[in-house]
């Protein structure tokens, strides 16, 4: 499709962030030229996102290198990054004592009917977020050991390269891990503790040298997707003008909801400006629609019924419970966040919360 420079295919933040940035650091005279060029006076704690940036250059350097079309190649990078997600997600399936073939079932659905099948297609960095989030709550999901520590460390750092406030986030995965490390490590608790209090002792030092820098994204995050949004006449700023954290519920729902009516995204009159609303891509999103209604309705059922609790507790343990919870602040914290993408760090952790329980009526009526 060589229609408009495949930009029916692509993302307003490509052409206005992503795109003219990786060819930027492309017209370098080398590949380590590029790479330099990215990493100039680097500093963790800033909205550069180098990491990004060193991967999709790296891909387009390889476009170059062989002659191919670079808007293509970029695809291919995020579909690459998007394919392992359906992985991980069987991986949490599979320790989550779901039968095999069934988590693989399951796993086939995940891309096909979430926005997962839409943003595969979007050089953006989303997919990849998506997936650092996932791999970090498989680990935190299986036993402590100080190898899976690491691994959640690492991939904290590579996130907050590729989006800072991602990562910072992210981080709390360090702290509840610890501790859930010590809880389970009674037979060495010595030295245990006085590992995890080094740890703990290395971020907080961390986040108290960092901490106007920290302010600073806050701030900005703060004035740019919250406070705009409130300033607004739409329905997502009236809504969070209730208090009790029920305007920011509400949010939440209306935001899941999106697009109604669910074919408005294959209109060319939803927003013209946005030239991917001609990508037929757009498609799969009608049915992840219906998939985010039920979540809702689902999470509504759970906090609201002590019975679905109690009988869906038993089959979780204690570490996805403490996912839960951190994934309900995380959609609180971004309630008045409309872009759905936005909300693809626990979206994957949400839909998989969606498929245990399916799996369990499954089974409660024996039909498996």
């Amino acid at each position: 499709m060589l229609d408009n420079n495949f930009n029916y295919l692509l993302a307003y933040d490509t052409f206005n962030a992503f795109l003219p940035w990786t060819f930027d650091a492309l017209s370098k005279s080398s590949f380590y030229y590029s790479l330099s060029y990215i990493w100039e006076d680097f500093t963790l704690i800033n909205r550069n996102m180098v990491g990004y940036l060193s991967y999709s250059t790296s891909w387009a350097w390889i476009a170059k290198m062989f002659n191919l079309d670079i808007y293509f190649v970029l695809q291919l990078s995020s579909l690459f990054i998007s394919s392992f997600i359906p992985v991980i997600f069987y991986k949490i399936l599979l320790i989550s004592k779901v039968r095999a073939t069934i988590a693989f079932r399951f796993s086939l659905i995940l891309p096909l009917v979430s926005v997962l099948f839409f943003y595969s297609s979007q050089i953006l960095r989303d997919c990849h977020i998506g997936l650092f989030y996932l791999i970090v709550i498989y680990t935190s999901l299986k036993k402590f050991s100080y190898y899976n520590l690491f691994v959640i460390l690492v991939i904290v750092l590579i996130t907050s390269l590729f989006r800072i406030e991602s990562g910072l986030f992210l981080s709390v995965y360090l702290f509840v891990y610890s501790f859930m490390g010590y809880k389970e490590n009674k037979s060495n608790r010595f030295f245990t503790s006085f590992v995890i209090s080094i740890f703990i002792g290395l971020g907080v030092y961390f986040i108290y040298g960092n901490l106007s820098s920290i302010s600073n994204i806050y701030l900005f995050i703060n004035d740019y997707y919250i406070s705009s949004v409130q300033e607004t006449n739409g329905l997502i700023s009236k809504l969070q003008t209730i208090p009790f954290f029920i305007g920011d519920f509400l949010s939440i729902f209306y935001n899941a909801i999106q697009p109604v009516p669910f074919w408005v995204k294959l209109s060319s009159n939803y927003d013209p400006s946005r030239p991917e609303v001609y990508n037929f891509m757009n498609f799969p999103l009608l049915f992840s629609s219906f998939l985010n209604w039920l979540f809702i309705c689902y999470l509504f059922c759970y906090l609201s019924f002590k019975n679905i609790r109690i009988n869906v507790n038993l089959f979780l343990n204690q570490k996805y419970l403490i996912s839960i919870f951190i994934g309900l602040v995380f959609l609180v914290v971004q309630a008045s966040v409309i872009d759905q993408r936005r909300l693809i760090g626990f979206y994957f952790f949400f839909i998989l919360f969606l498929y245990l329980f399916i799996y369990l009526f499954l089974i409660a009526i024996k039909f498996i």
